[in-house]
């Protein structure tokens, strides 16, 4: 008796809209096929820097995770504290999906949008069990009215219920990170696959360690992940696993225009929202003290400061939740070094086109130099920083080339060469 089940899933997307149309058509693509299949999101999928996510309080995330056919989905530290707990209490009113998490409760226990756990059954009787656990900022959810307990030692707990523990398979949707994934490979041999986030990871083509099957699809919707398994008589009988990039797939010409039609709807509701109005226009200086006084009253401080950076433009005379949005309070980066500045670009730029090819000496050598913005000599390689990945990938198709962080540009630009 043998069957065939899929696992198609995305972690941290953190409301970046812009991969939304190609994962979609990725996810329907194999919800048109005669196969079994689960969707699974790992958390930090609400992320409220997007005008859309913050105008909404998530709701419009969890509206797309339902067009996804999402099936189960876990939070990570996006949702439990960037939502403020009515919100986070609220988000998931409309959700399609079962919300799995083992390790937060409040003052009247676990939350009643959560499952500890859920048991799937396959179409020949194979019995998986889900479990999910959220990373535990402790200090952080505290104030915030949670209380997050630690992980493995719910998990502990979790395996010892009865239909937990007899269940033929066991997969863990971790919003742990990778240090906390190996360590349950070590400590809790229970767990056949963990399906992982939080870090940010990418495994391509899978890992296994002390017999623990290891999935992740890395950040923003850049992969999605397909984990296949075969079962014999309910016993896992073969796992393949790979993360797709999505800067792979097709685009198609109505994508930008539903991308820019999202952003401009969100900052359309943030704009209709006056969160103050003054009887004059403010100067830069006087938008940063405003700003300063009012952290100093909310955290009840002696001194408030901020980055001269964050406030880049004055307040006008009414103040909309538009004009406190985050991505407009900064949306240029610039790196200075010894007092020069050696590169100003937008953030959208730095993490969407910005890549690092990781080159030998042999293809080093046989790059246009215009094409390298820096370049750092390592070990066993060269990681070389460019400014458009679609143009290296088309100029140079037998390198690795892998996006990039600001961190790493950082890091580039000030250790590297030219």
């Amino acid at each position: 008796m043998t069957e065939k089940l899929t696992i198609l899933h995305l972690n941290d997307w953190h409301s970046h809209f812009e991969t939304y149309p190609k994962l979609k058509r990725f996810f329907q693509d194999y919800a048109d096929q005669d196969a079994e299949v689960i969707k699974i999101d790992v958390g930090d999928n609400i992320d409220r820097w997007h005008p859309m996510t913050d105008a909404t309080q998530g709701k419009y995330n969890v509206q797309l995770m339902n067009e996804l056919g999402i099936d189960f989905a876990t939070i990570g530290n996006n949702e439990g504290i960037g939502l403020a707990k009515t919100m986070l209490n609220q988000v998931y009113e409309n959700a399609n999906f079962d919300v799995i998490l083992g390790n937060l409760e409040d003052e009247a226990g676990r939350p009643t949008w959560a499952k500890p756990y859920k048991i799937y059954e396959t179409a020949l009787g194979t019995k998986i069990v889900f479990l999910a656990y959220t990373f535990p900022y402790y200090l952080t959810y505290h104030p915030g009215g949670w209380q997050v307990l630690d992980p493995i030692t719910c998990l502990n707990r979790d395996l010892e219920i009865p239909e937990v523990k007899s269940a033929d398979f066991h997969i863990l949707l971790s919003h742990l990170g990778l240090p906390f994934d190996e360590k349950i490979t070590a400590e809790v041999p229970e767990i056949d696959l963990i399906i992982g986030a939080h870090t940010h990871h990418v495994f391509e083509d899978g890992a296994c360690l002390n017999g623990t099957y290891l999935a992740a699809a890395g950040k923003y919707g850049q992969f999605a992940g397909e984990i296949n398994l075969t079962f014999e008589h309910h016993e896992l009988s073969d796992i393949t696993i790979h993360a797709h990039e999505t800067s792979h797939m097709p685009s198609k010409p109505s994508d930008k225009e539903w991308i820019e039609t999202v952003e401009a709807n969100g900052r359309k509701l943030l704009s209709q929202e006056i969160v103050k109005s003054f009887d004059h226009e403010l100067s830069l200086d006087e938008s940063r003290q405003i700003v300063m006084a009012a952290m100093k009253e909310y955290a009840n401080a002696d001194i408030a400061m901020i980055n001269s950076g964050l406030v880049v433009t004055p307040f006008s005379k009414n103040v909309t939740k538009d004009t406190l949005h985050l991505e407009r309070i900064a949306d240029y980066i610039t790196f200075i070094h010894k007092g020069k500045i050696i590169l100003t670009e937008t953030k959208d730029n730095l993490i969407y086109r910005y890549a690092i090819l990781r080159c030998s000496d042999k293809n080093f050598s046989s790059l246009d130099k215009e094409d390298i913005v820096a370049y750092r000599r390592r070990d066993y390689q060269i990681d070389v920083l460019v400014s458009d990945i679609e143009e290296a990938r088309r100029k140079y198709p037998k390198i690795i080339i892998d996006h990039t962080t600001i961190d790493e540009i950082m890091l580039l630009l000030v250790k590297g060469g030219k």
